[in-house]
């Protein structure tokens, strides 16, 4: 019973955890609890991934941020780096002539929602890129790809 107990906790535990921290302790598991060894093989997959989803395509210095905001490998490789492009030809400091702001034109109106939400309470504010990928994913995340015309 009490290996049971066990083995629910954990899967309960592993439940909330990111993608990133799921493949840490798959690999800290394989190798037989060798921190080390996992932390290799978690680098080594993360840089397949990286370099399978950048191939080819346009932003790469964008990648990593859009990673860690919550978005997917696939998602990078379609559609976010054509977005980028489309969008701002990858300059983080783009502002467009109809209120947009940054790598992923982020337009301005959003800004209200976008400080509720913790993470820009100014249009500036979406110059920095972790920020405006950071709001882009919100945007995302409530709009859909639909806003972004490029899409």
């Amino acid at each position: 019973m009490r290996r049971i107990t066990a083995a629910i906790a954990l899967a309960f535990a592993l439940s909330a955890c990111t993608p990133a921290q799921m493949a840490w302790y798959s690999a800290f598991h394989d190798a037989g609890g060798d921190a080390a060894a996992a932390i290799d093989a978690t680098v080594a997959q993360y840089a397949a991934e990286r370099d399978a989803a950048t191939a080819g395509r346009l932003c790469v210095d964008w990648y990593d941020y859009a990673i860690e905001v919550g978005f997917t490998p696939e998602q990078w490789a379609e559609p976010i780096s054509r977005i980028m492009w489309r969008e701002s030809r990858c300059n983080p400091g783009a502002v467009g002539p109809t209120d947009d702001w940054g790598i992923m034109q982020i337009h301005g109106p959003w800004v209200g929602a976008l400080c509720s939400a913790g993470i820009a309470c100014s249009r500036a504010e979406l110059l920095d890129p972790s920020v405006n990928l950071r709001a882009a994913f919100y945007v995302y995340g409530v709009q859909g790809w639909r806003a972004w015309m490029t899409y």
